[in-house]
């Protein structure tokens, strides 16, 4: 048994982990050897490995994370000795690498990591976002009249679509010192810090599992209280634009924290919508976003460009 992608094939080093539990490639290892991983995992996971890892052959912090990543999108788990993915490239992870490698590069499972990846990156943007805000308004709040009302104003001005875009998600006023807006952005932040905080708990279903339970198959489905993996993405997700497939993503962590999707005429409601939650890091990361990713719900009138 030998591999064979072009880019592993013929590769002593490699080929070794492939059968020898001894021939590991881990975290400090330093070699030809790593930089194909590292090649590998920029097509697979669709990243960017950083120079000087990739210049000193060096199996660095940010290849270790990749392929902790890349390892628990695809489930490639030891569970006699362990329940999570680690980042050491072994035999079944140099294998699947390689079966992808040779399959052209660009699977579901890629799809899949990559939305992911999106998916949490807009997350922390926003969330940053929006905790800057949270800090210019409470600053503010502390101040005493007429400064108080002045450094409220310049807040309205300069996150003048922040503010539209919460107040129009979450049926609260624009107003920054508003007490109904700064409960319902303390809240967001909060439920956006729930939804980082979960593993990775994905899986491609396709027409099966929980995604066979509807007659028309969705994006995606996710049962909570399921053990891992929670979220299963279906048929139709992988045909679905790049930021639909990363807001599906965020949509269904959403629902992981327990936020669900019923309809939303007040602030109660909407922060308990786990699509009003992932519009709003949507709307809040594409800064020039005016109807969600999926067509629906033009905004009306038109959301502020920075």
């Amino acid at each position: 048994m030998a591999l064979r992608s072009a880019l592993f094939q013929g590769d002593d080093r490699l080929n070794a982990a492939l059968v020898d539990d001894a021939a590991h490639v881990v975290p400090g290892a330093v070699g030809t050897h790593v930089l194909k991983v590292q090649l590998a995992l920029e097509t697979l996971e669709q990243i960017s490995i950083p120079d000087e890892e990739k210049n000193s052959f060096t199996y660095g912090p940010v290849t270790a994370d990749a392929v902790l990543h890349y390892k628990s999108i695809r489930r490639i788990i030891n569970f006699a000795i362990q329940q999570q993915a680690d980042n050491i490239v072994g035999k079944r992870t140099i294998g699947s690498m390689d079966d992808e490698l040779a399959a052209g590069g660009t699977t579901r499972a890629t799809a899949l990591s990559s939305a992911h990846r999106r998916s949490r990156s807009s997350l922390r943007d926003v969330q940053a976002r929006l905790v800057g805000l949270q800090g210019e308004i409470d600053a503010a709040a502390l101040l005493a009249e007429p400064e108080r009302t002045f450094e409220a104003g310049i807040v309205s001005v300069s996150h003048n679509r922040d503010l539209q875009v919460l107040s129009r998600r979450l049926v609260v006023s624009t107003d920054p010192l508003n007490s109904g807006l700064r409960d319902a952005l303390r809240a967001t932040i909060d439920l956006i810090g729930g939804n980082l905080a979960q593993p990775v708990t994905v899986i491609d279903d396709g027409a099966g599992g929980r995604c066979a339970l509807f007659a028309d198959p969705p994006f995606a489905a996710t049962q909570a209280t399921d053990p891992d993996p929670r979220i299963s993405l279906c048929d139709p997700f992988f045909g679905a634009p790049e930021d639909l497939r990363r807001d599906v993503v965020t949509h269904e962590y959403f629902h992981l924290v327990g936020l669900e999707d019923h309809a939303v005429t007040n602030v109660g409601e909407a922060l308990t919508n786990a699509n009003t939650l992932a519009q709003i890091v949507a709307f809040l990361f594409d800064r020039d976003r005016q109807v969600n990713s999926d067509g629906n719900e033009q905004a009306d009138p038109p959301l502020p460009s920075p």
